[in-house]
């Protein structure tokens, strides 16, 4: 919202849910004076009481993005095949565990060692402190997942 005189262009600024910043621009001086807005029916017009856009059901759970695993199939080769069905919803169980919300993994590196079959899922989106998870599998063991370096 702005008004206009010969001398002076207002806005108002929206700082926060409830703080309304008034500024005054003056062509003459070219200078910005600020203050807070006390007008409580220009507040008003910015300050939305309300709750946020979408919010209905505040105990509603919250619907995070589908896993997407690329290079998937890469473990087809290397894996029973009930375990590889079953891979994704374990997977996802782990991740569900983490506090990341992450869901694009690439898997890469995948060794062969007897009868145990390890993986990194690379995160697509790499993490702060640069950690991947390792993935395992055996039958005596079934899947294990660490975070690695």
């Amino acid at each position: 919202m702005a008004s206009e005189n010969l001398n002076f262009f207002t806005f108002w600024l929206l700082v926060d849910s409830n703080f309304v910043l008034r500024a005054n621009f003056n062509y003459e001086l070219n200078e910005y004076v600020f203050a807070v807005e006390t007008d409580s029916e220009i507040k008003d017009l910015f300050v939305d009481p309300g709750p946020p856009d979408g919010v209905d059901d505040p105990d509603a759970p919250y619907d995070y993005g589908e896993l997407e695993i690329s290079n998937l199939d890469r473990l087809r080769l290397v894996l029973p095949e009930e375990a590889f069905l079953r891979f994704p919803e374990v997977f996802q169980e782990y991740l569900d565990s983490l506090p990341d919300l992450r869901k694009f993994i690439t898997l890469a590196v995948i060794e062969q060692d007897g009868d145990t079959t390890s993986w990194i899922c690379v995160f697509d989106t790499p993490r702060r402190d640069n950690k991947n998870i390792t993935a395992s599998y055996s039958a005596a063991d079934d899947f294990k997942f660490s975070l690695t370096d």
